[in-house]
């Protein structure tokens, strides 16, 4: 099965995440960061709840599942999670899983479907990539084409997640999901369990995976100052920002935080595990625990060893059970480290909801920016996209259509299910008071 868990990852391509040039982080529940952040003003924090925003509902959307559904209004969908069940989104893909190592879980990759591309086009280079994931991460997958259902291919996956025996099914489906550039989108879906919890978990299983469907999602607005470019939906705030930090909240509920720590003994610190034991110890946190990590090869620069970590973790701090992805990279050299950590964090029952929308905003964070709105789709679209998708089609969550407000210059990330086909102005995006915005060409 594509194993996303344990330290070193199957999802190979995830590791695009930890080569980037400008990857930095802060700290979260903290009401003072690191002192390796000391120096900068607090400036005015700027209110994105106060500026117009598509509001997505909050109630449930009509659908056949009767299993307990999450709803994700940042990037658009909601999806069948039992209790005691994690949701996570990297790289556009939707896992829910039962446990932390992931033994028995359910994958949903969607994409839009445009130009030429057929369900069984997708299905087969989608699953083709995650086969060579896997048997790079020395963990290769047995598939077994079986007879089509309802006009779309099915495969039997046999394989290991972790050192588990794992047995399941892969299949596409086609979603009507309209956008500026497409009418549907496909939905690549897999599920797999131990061979022995199969067959009565097999009908579970597959419900979680077919109760996955777009919804209409938030507008995430960009905001530029003199130190930082950022983005947050409706709600978000900025607690504090210096010279060398930014924190976004959402009340007491979530955190995005993005350091820059300059000149730390390498005594102290001298690696990127290093970092963010650094950054997580400072802010208090207990009872850490790691769910994923990945740790590629530390590399020699001329400015010193550098190293990268990504960590999916919870841990308790103030009291309060909380679920975060920490990033950290680090260069090490005359006796100093210097590095930068992202962070995403939320409450521990939050977690399954606000996630993919958290890593949006922590990729987007870029510190002494040079205004380039293309630059900032291009890094952002570089974070969150582990999964290096096939050239050929989009993936659902992690690419955005920029769009700008005519009467206020003011310039929106738009989820694709964000997109409106009735507005008063014709199909497009929207703003709640009516007005619609001019799509920015990415090229």
């Amino acid at each position: 099965m594509p194993d996303r868990r344990g330290t070193t990852v199957a999802v190979a391509s995830m590791c695009l995440l930890l080569v980037l040039a400008g990857c930095g982080g802060g700290s979260s529940h903290s009401s003072t960061p690191p002192a390796t952040n000391a120096g900068g003003t607090t400036t005015p924090a700027p209110n994105p709840a106060a500026s117009a925003a598509t509001s997505p509902p909050t109630t449930a959307v009509s659908t056949s599942c009767d299993l307990p559904l999450t709803h994700d209004t940042y990037s658009g969908f909601h999806i069948a999670v039992p209790a005691g069940w994690t949701l996570s989104t990297l790289g556009g893909e939707i896992q829910v899983a039962k446990d932390s190592q992931a033994t028995e879980a359910v994958l949903v990759y969607p994409a839009l479907q445009k130009a030429s591309l057929t369900p069984a086009g997708f299905f087969s280079s989608y699953l083709s990539q995650l086969e060579q994931q896997a048997q790079s991460a020395g963990h290769p997958v047995s598939v077994t084409p079986e007879a089509p259902r309802d006009g779309f291919p099915v495969d039997s996956l046999t394989g290991t997640e972790g050192s588990t025996p794992v047995r399941g099914e892969a299949t596409v489906r086609q979603l009507a999901l309209q956008t500026s550039g497409a009418s549907s989108e496909l939905v690549f879906t897999a599920y797999w369990a131990p061979p022995a919890a199969l067959p009565s978990d097999a009908a579970l299983l597959s419900s979680i995976a077919t109760c996955y469907g777009p919804e209409r999602a938030s507008l995430f607005q960009v905001f530029q100052d003199q130190v930082f470019t950022y983005i947050m939906p409706p709600g978000w705030t900025v607690g504090d920002e210096s010279q060398n930090n930014i924190d976004l909240h959402l009340g007491t509920t979530a955190d995005v935080s993005y350091l820059l720590a300059e000149a730390i003994p390498s005594s102290q610190v001298s690696s990127a595990q290093g970092l963010i034991d650094y950054v997580l110890g400072h802010d208090g946190f207990s009872g850490v625990q790691a769910l994923t990590t990945v740790s590629p090869p530390s590399q020699a620069t001329q400015a010193g060893t550098q190293s990268t970590e990504y960590e999916e973790f919870t841990g308790t701090v103030n009291g309060q059970s909380d679920h975060g992805l920490i990033y950290a990279t680090t260069s090490v050299g005359g006796g100093v480290t210097g590095g930068v950590v992202r962070l995403a964090l939320s409450t521990a029952d939050q977690w399954n909801s606000l996630n993919s929308g958290m890593i949006q905003m922590a990729g987007a964070i870029q510190h002494n920016f040079s205004q380039d709105l293309q630059q900032l789709q291009q890094v952002m679209q570089q974070f969150d996209n582990f999964s290096g998708q096939v050239e050929d089609f989009d993936d659902v969550l992690n690419n955005q259509q920029l769009v700008q407000d005519p009467t206020t210059d003011k310039y929106y990330e738009a989820p694709y299910s964000s997109y409106t086909v009735d507005g008063s102005a014709g199909p497009g995006y929207y703003l709640p008071n009516g007005q619609r915005l001019n799509e920015i060409q990415r090229s």
